[in-house]
């Protein structure tokens, strides 16, 4: 175990090298556990890959309709609304002023660590996913899956009736504060770009993975759905609930979203959770 962390790291470098670690220990523990029962790995394989090809094809026709509103609608439009109700919330302050202030006194590097708790987001959800369908069975992580997929069409009907983008697109000096080298900048530029030539008829809705809705915050309410249905893993749900405190902390700070929109998502992810009868009957692990 040891040589094999050892050239993970080597040859992957810190963040696929760790990925891939944990990955591997926990697939060969997973093993372990079921004694290498061939049959029943191909059964919680099927558990996992239909859930998630349910999940695929949700997200595609999420981002269709996303780009489809965003060009019926001005993606733009109540984004300084949301902005007030911000300087309401925070006592005078603002995302843009917040992010100034505190990445002004950080080094270049400390955006890395954002950018990085970011995105991991991603990883957490499929990890979950894999999570419930081991312990709990199919039903319940087609049950994850549902509440994940209503929560985003709840946010495309908000988005189409209040139409707001994020603060990024708003703030004149974002892009001259952000290190060019991150993704995340040319994630962001490209994804302004493309909402305003969505507006002006300039281009056609493709389905890709550009998201132009602020409000609310599907990465809050994503989050949430995850830890409802990890919670009766408590040690787990510690851990994981202390890395999202750092990442709550970098959708702010990176200027991903207005502090009023991480309280729409939690709305969201509350509201998605109550619409799911199964969920108020199901039992934590019950298949």
């Amino acid at each position: 175990l040891a040589i094999f962390v050892i050239y993970m790291l080597w040859w992957f470098g810190w963040t696929i090298g760790s990925v891939l670690i944990v990955d591997t220990v926990a697939f060969l523990e997973f093993l372990d556990r079921i004694s290498w029962d061939l049959g029943r790995l191909g059964r919680t394989a099927k558990d996992i890959a239909l859930p998630a090809a349910y999940l695929f094809v949700g997200l595609v026709l999420v981002f269709f309709y996303n780009d489809v509103i965003a060009r019926l609608v001005f993606a733009e439009t109540y984004s300084k609304l949301l902005n007030r109700i911000d300087t309401i919330l925070l006592g005078g302050w603002t995302v843009f002023q917040i992010a100034h202030a505190v990445m002004s006194r950080l080094p270049v590097w400390a955006y890395s660590v954002l950018e990085f708790f970011y995105f991991q987001v991603f990883a957490q959800v499929g990890g979950t996913l894999i999570l419930v369908a081991m312990a709990s069975g199919r039903k319940r992580c087609f049950a994850y899956v549902g509440t994940r997929l209503t929560a985003y069409y709840i946010s495309l009907v908000v988005f189409s009736i209040l139409p707001a983008a994020n603060p990024y697109m708003q703030c004149p000096g974002h892009f001259r504060r952000l290190p060019s080298e991150l993704d995340i900048s040319t994630d962001e530029q490209l994804t302004a770009l493309k909402a305003r030539l969505l507006w002006s008829q300039r281009t056609f809705p493709l389905v890709g993975v550009d998201y132009y809705m602020a409000f609310p915050c599907m990465h809050i309410a994503m989050l949430l759905i995850s830890l409802w249905f990890l919670r009766k893993w408590t040690r787990m749900v510690i851990a994981v609930a202390a890395s999202d405190v750092v990442l709550t902390a970098a959708i702010l700070l990176l200027e991903r979203h207005f502090f009023v929109d991480l309280l729409g998502g939690v709305l969201v992810a509350a509201l998605s959770i109550f619409m799911l009868p199964s969920l108020k009957t199901d039992t934590p692990g019950q298949g």
